[in-house]
């Protein structure tokens, strides 16, 4: 992905103040008895309009499973000529081959079958593969071409909900990696009490609790989208936030 600036500002167009009004805005707040993964508290939307990329992708998706084509849509027939994909069955083939594997799975092994099997897809630039800075794939659009972080964890994404998971279960976080200082994406699964890590630079599925190197920006979902921000740092011996 580009720089964190740039992500955001293609991502999400609403200025920080807004977010801030809060419940004037549907703004849902969270309990600090309730905190999100990697050590942050969320504020809730269920008004999807800002994370317009998504909102596309999720349509393109949808119009790739029933062979139609909403209106304003990059469809499969426009965005991939003759040229640069000549076998168009290839991609869906192999994406009905995944899910169909994944379904009889248990919930655990899912997560480390579908991150296996899509972690080993290529990586490619958006720059390179479309000559923008950000563009979110579908799965088969990502399945032909390879693609960067986010388009990983939209197909694990959509791999696990056609598998049977529900949307409430699983977000895609866009945060920042404080190791390398760059803007990533990644896949977050909850089952069972723990919210997992399915992670294009790890073929291991971890436990959110453990990662400490991501500062998570907004997660989305179907349903919703998360604004995230560092939870308060409280003294060992008293309630009182620490001063950052």
């Amino acid at each position: 992905m580009a720089a964190l600036a740039a992500a955001l500002s293609t991502v999400l167009p609403l200025p920080v103040a807004a977010l801030n009004e809060g419940a004037g805005r549907g703004w849902e707040q969270t309990t600090a008895a309730d905190p999100s993964f990697f050590a942050s508290i969320e504020t809730r939307s269920a008004d999807l309009t800002p994370v317009a990329k998504w909102r596309a992708v999720l349509d393109r998706y949808a119009s790739d499973r029933t062979g139609t084509c909403a209106v304003g849509a990059v469809c499969p027939d426009r965005a991939w000529p003759e040229r640069d994909w000549p076998e168009r069955a290839w991609p869906e083939r192999a994406w009905s081959e995944l899910v169909a594997a994944l379904r009889p799975l248990a919930p655990t092994a899912q997560l480390q079958r579908v991150t296996a099997a899509l972690n080993a897809t290529a990586y490619v630039s958006d720059r390179a593969n479309w000559g923008v800075s950000d563009y979110w794939q579908t799965p088969a659009e990502f399945l032909a071409r390879g693609g960067d972080c986010e388009d990983f964890a939209i197909a694990k994404y959509l791999a696990l909900r056609e598998a049977g998971w529900a949307a409430e279960d699983l977000r895609i976080a866009v945060v920042t990696d404080e190791r390398r200082d760059v803007a990533h994406a990644v896949l977050i699964a909850s089952h069972a009490g723990r919210a997992w890590v399915l992670d294009n630079l790890n073929d291991d599925v971890i436990e959110a609790r453990a990662v400490h190197h991501y500062r998570p920006v907004f997660s989305v979902s179907e349903t919703a989208w998360w604004w995230h921000r560092p939870a308060p740092v409280r003294h060992a011996g008293g309630d009182a936030p620490a001063s950052r």
